[in-house]
């Protein structure tokens, strides 16, 4: 699965082809651009925040507070493992279609995956 073998790529500062022992050059130059163009899309999505109304009741505070976007059961739900959060719940739209990791990638960029 391409969450733990860039965990692991990360991890021992190796690349993920070195790591599967991959000895065509170009198939390990694949190997080695899908998982680090998939681990920046997951990381964003770990990263990325939004703002949450607080009550009025605190006037002293701030009108909003900034929190995590997604959980990371909704996260892996959304590449279609675990046993999390629907993927539709992370956009807001209980109607709205299921995310796929495909979509996520190409969406700045138009490429193929």
């Amino acid at each position: 699965m391409l969450v733990e073998l860039d965990a692991v790529a990360v991890r021992y500062g190796q690349r993920p082809s070195t790591v599967l022992s991959l000895a065509d050059p170009a198939l390990a130059w694949d190997l080695d651009f899908a998982v680090r163009r998939f681990g920046s899309w997951f990381e964003s999505q770990r990263e990325a925040t939004k703002d949450v109304p607080l009550s009025a009741a605190d006037k002293k505070a701030p009108p909003t507070k900034r929190v995590p976007k997604h959980t990371e059961a909704q996260l892996l739900a959304m590449l279609g493992i675990g046993d999390g959060e629907d993927a539709a719940t992370v956009v807001g739209d209980p109607t709205a279609p299921r995310l796929r990791l495909a979509d996520a990638l190409t969406a700045d960029t138009g490429a193929e995956v």
